[in-house]
């Protein structure tokens, strides 16, 4: 599916899912770009336990290390009316929108100014 179709689709769900298989593609679990896609939206998203989001915990609903999907899931779906109030959903787009890549340039650009 072309990007432009995939968009709106994404963007109009109501709730995101996503899961790795840990154990067997542990840079994925680290930092995937994915979850960041998914922040930008603003939607409720449930997915695997991922290293680089696992301190931010309140920015979506993740499945402890070696934990559940479907809990993880089942959790998203009781809390959905609070994880969707706007706050939350602001708080997720702000938070992709600091890791955008024109805003890292600004910030490395940044950092080699002082050295």
């Amino acid at each position: 599916m072309a990007k432009t179709s995939l968009i709106p689709l994404v963007r109009g769900a109501d709730l995101l899912f996503f899961g790795f298989r840990s154990g067997l593609v542990a840079k994925e679990r680290a930092n995937p770009h994915k979850v960041l896609e998914y922040l930008s939206t603003g939607n409720v998203i449930a997915g695997s336990y991922t290293m680089e989001y696992g301190p931010k915990t309140n920015l979506f609903v993740m499945a402890p290390e070696g934990g559940e999907l479907k809990a993880t899931f089942d959790e998203a779906l009781r809390a959905y009316e609070r994880l969707n109030a706007p706050a939350q959903r602001a708080a997720r787009i702000a938070f992709a929108k600091e890791r955008a890549m024109h805003r890292l340039i600004v910030r490395m650009e940044h950092e080699l100014s002082i050295l």
